[in-house]
């Protein structure tokens, strides 16, 4: 393992399990997951789907295990992720020393590539390189989906970036959406994760949510920047592999 993987040796026990109960909200990740990411989804279920650095397999466990997606898998440089996410879903998470390399070895492969809060642990120099494999992993026509924490938002940008020591480079709308499209990906999308909580707490936190993207918009406004249109702790976003070319 390279000094850098040596980072990701005990990643979830060592820097995750500080984030909150991941079996406690696990059910709760999973809905804003699909209240997000739906809309995305291919319509057949034996499309390849793949995973880059699935943490502790939500969203891998909603694609084969609830949707039906039998052909999801995951790649991660982290023999912890892959020993956790294989005892839930055996078979679906594979160890690979470096992931640029091995989508380099899948060209043209899958329907579609998701990268969940990973690409702002790629280090500045390799980040284009990085998405440009994505892309090329990608089925002509295919889709690309990332998300980040998102720098723009004045409330919690500075602390999901700085949470992390593996963290290398933060994103707002406007880089990202540079980052996607100079890797020659089409067709770039940015919005908002989305929330799937109902009840009278889904209803507080609409509010609460409501509330902090107005008076966010009023400081742009006031200094006389332009606002961004995503302004959720994660930013979302999304591209198309040309059907034709690179």
């Amino acid at each position: 393992m390279s000094d850098e993987n040596a980072r990701y040796r005990e990643y979830l026990t060592r820097h995750c399990a500080r984030l909150g109960d991941h079996e406690r909200h696990r059910a709760g990740k999973q809905r804003q997951l699909l209240a997000t990411y739906r809309h995305l989804l291919p319509a057949d279920r034996e499309a390849e789907l793949l995973e880059i650095g699935p943490g502790y397999g939500q969203l891998l466990e909603l694609l084969r295990r609830d949707l039906g997606y039998r052909r999801a898998m995951a790649v991660d440089v982290s023999r912890q992720v892959v020993d956790f996410c294989n005892e839930r879903l055996p078979g679906s998470t594979h160890w690979v020393g470096d992931t640029l390399a091995w989508l380099g070895e899948n060209p043209g492969r899958f329907e579609r590539v998701f990268a969940l809060h990973v690409i702002e642990h790629v280090p500045r120099p390799r980040v284009a390189d990085f998405v440009r494999g994505m892309r090329d992993a990608l089925r002509p026509g295919g889709r690309c989906v990332v998300e980040v924490p998102n720098q723009a938002n004045l409330l919690t940008g500075a602390y999901l970036r700085y949470a992390d020591l593996t963290h290398e480079w933060g994103y707002t709308e406007q880089s990202l959406r540079q980052l996607l499209e100079d890797a020659g990906l089409l067709e770039v999308e940015c919005f908002e994760e989305r929330l799937a909580a109902g009840g009278l707490a889904g209803g507080l936190a609409r509010v609460f949510r409501a509330t902090a993207r107005f008076g966010q918009r009023l400081v742009y406004r006031g200094y006389e920047l332009p606002v961004p249109r995503v302004l959720t702790p994660g930013l979302c976003a999304t591209g198309v592999r040309p059907a034709e070319g690179p």
